[in-house]
């Protein structure tokens, strides 16, 4: 007898934790792909990355230009001044000099 139960309980016993553990398998798909579409949310697409990597480097660009026009104008303290805070800002960034960002080549 008891060899024939043992399927019988076995089976009942597959359908009552499927019936507790199926629900929360649905909210963990459901919280996974919720996650997915945050993440999809918070990063940029390619083109919105190709776009925004193209204005960091028009800002350092920008930033070179500048650099080196408040250079030529400033007079010897000011100008010594300003190159030291420009100097202690592109350690910062990761610039290889005060001219060079890190994303140029030479």
């Amino acid at each position: 007898m008891k060899r024939k139960l043992f399927p019988v309980l076995a089976l009942v016993l597959v359908f009552i934790l499927s019936a507790a553990c199926l629900p929360h398998l649905r909210k963990a798909k459901q919280f996974y792909a919720e996650g997915q579409d945050q993440a999809r949310a918070v990063s940029p697409d390619p083109e919105e990355k190709a776009r925004t990597l193209k204005i960091l480097r028009d800002n350092d660009n920008q930033l070179v230009y500048c650099y080196d026009k408040l250079e030529e104008t400033l007079p010897a303290a000011e100008s010594k001044a300003f190159a030291a805070a420009h100097s202690e800002w592109t350690k910062k960034w990761g610039w290889r000099d005060a001219r060079t960002p890190a994303w140029k080549k030479e």
